[in-house]
Formats: structure tokens, C-alpha cells, sequence
């Protein structure tokens, strides 16, 4: 017996000096280094701030992420592969 297929499985990286990082709070985000980082500086977590590349956000209920009927990972308001959600793709 075999387990169901995942639906989705979006991790999102957000780096340093990217409008996302430099504007995190107007995009709603909650940004921390890595927990990485924790395991190779002995810093406190201000220093590891100015010390990391790679972000996550902590913030869970973040409206960015949500699934359309199809599974398909959506980012706000438009696809991840730049469709409007819930449209259908152009026909080639």
C-alpha cells in the first residue's frame, strides 16, 4: 500500500537584499535567518540578522500561500507560474 501523493510542497527562500527582505514588513512577512546559521555562529540572533543570506518566514498564517482545486501553488493572487489563479493556462 502506498501513501497519496503530496498535493504541494513550496518552500519559499527569501535572500538578503531582495525587495522582499529590505521591504519585509509592507509584504507582511516575518523574516529569521536560516536555523542553520544558529548551528554554525555562536551569535545572538540580531548579529545572525546582519550575518545571513537565506530567510524564512515565520509567519504561518501568512496569506501568500494558499492551493487552488487543481493542488497547484498559488503566491497572493497570482500562480507561481504567473497565470491569475483559478484561470486556465493559454493555449499554444
Amino acid at each position: 500500500m502506498h501513501l497519496p501523493r503530496r498535493r504541494a510542497s513550496i518552500r519559499f527562500v527569501f535572500d538578503r537584499f531582495s525587495p522582499y527582505h529590505t521591504k519585509a514588513g509592507e509584504f507582511g512577512l516575518d523574516l529569521h535567518p536560516y536555523d542553520f546559521y544558529s548551528l554554525v555562529y555562536p551569535f545572538p540572533e540580531r548579529a545572525l540578522q546582519n550575518l545571513a543570506y537565506y530567510f524564512i518566514d515565520r509567519n504561518f498564517a501568512a496569506p501568500y500561500i494558499t492551493t487552488t482545486r487543481n493542488g497547484s501553488a498559488v503566491c497572493g493572487r497570482r500562480s507561481i507560474r504567473g497565470r491569475r489563479a483559478g484561470t486556465a493556462p493559454a493555449r499554444r
